[in-house]
């Protein structure tokens, strides 16, 4: 995956609108501004971070899994007494619609508190980041909500 944005808003924004290129040794005299605005993020990201903790990083997400080896989750969710607060996104293609609504009625289930919301938007995984103003009232909510907790002794 390049980005967390999805293609809708990709072809929204860049259509197939090109730019001149003059860099030295260019393909063609022109590219698409999808391409610049990838080389943009590309070259900011490796001034970020370093390339080989971000593979390990994402490898171990990849490969983290508590059933593994037939681990029933149950137990492991059993007991748990503080709210969870689960936002999908509708287009995120990192954590996907389909799997928060399995594991929202996989806590309801277990008797864990859980609150889910949906939210509409072409921004993917980085909707949070961009449309700030779609989560802030289901965060502040629900943080309000669960502010004075009394958990059982």
């Amino acid at each position: 995956m390049m980005t967390y944005r999805t293609s809708e808003l990709f072809s929204k924004r860049f259509e197939r609108f090109t730019v001149a290129d003059s860099s030295p040794g260019a393909f063609s005299k022109e590219h698409f501004q999808v391409e610049s605005y990838l080389q943009y993020q590309g070259d900011s990201f490796v001034e970020r971070f370093d390339a080989n903790s971000y593979l390990y990083l994402t490898k171990a997400i990849d490969l983290f899994d508590v059933t593994i080896n037939g681990v029933d989750e149950k137990p492991l969710f059993t007991g748990i007494q503080i709210p969870y607060l689960l936002v999908g996104v509708t287009s995120d293609q990192l954590f996907r619609i389909h799997d928060l609504r399995r594991d929202y009625e996989l806590l309801k289930d277990w008797d864990v508190p859980v609150t889910y919301y949906e939210v509409d938007s072409d921004y993917g995984h980085d909707a949070f980041l961009v449309e700030v103003e779609k989560f802030h009232p289901l965060i502040s909510t629900f943080l309000t909500q669960h502010s004075k907790i009394e958990l059982k002794k």
